[in-house]
């Protein structure tokens, strides 16, 4: 709830500096994609939503909820960008992807890389830092592409 709540404060600060109700993107890493599909879920009307290496996971770990369930309340277009050791249950073919798709969303794997690589990744690794680089050209893309 306090998620929630923090969010609409931020959301109705957004609104009194001229940004339209509804015209807000959400980047949330780790966890960050948790509270975007939970406000998602519970009406915040976000315009849409990308995640690299989200942990929605936290629904049913920490909360005792169920994370499909969640998933299957978010109506906005919303890209998951899971690290190669994320659960399948946010990559292509799960129910939960094809969900998000019929709402213009996507699952782009990072099978090499580990969780958390786009936020605290060794920029020293040519691999890591190419996929990091790579992840934030999709994000942004993801993103202008709604507006």
């Amino acid at each position: 709830e306090s998620i929630l709540q923090d969010i609409n404060a931020g959301l109705e600060f957004l609104l009194t500096k001229g940004v339209k109700e509804g015209e807000v993107s959400a980047i949330g890493f780790c966890w960050g994609g948790w509270a975007i599909a939970k406000s998602a879920s519970e009406g915040i009307s976000w315009k849409s939503g990308v995640s690299p290496h989200p942990s929605t996971k936290l629904e049913k770990f920490a909360f005792g909820m169920d994370e499909e369930l969640m998933f299957s309340k978010v109506s906005m277009p919303f890209l998951l960008m899971p690290a190669g050791e994320d659960p399948d249950i946010l990559k292509p073919g799960s129910s939960v992807v094809k969900k998000l798709e019929e709402a213009g969303g996507a699952s782009v794997p990072f099978e090499s890389m580990r969780h958390g690589w786009v936020s605290r990744g060794d920029l020293s690794i040519p691999d890591v830092k190419e996929n990091i680089e790579k992840a934030l050209a999709q994000m942004l893309e993801f993103i202008e592409k709604q507006y």
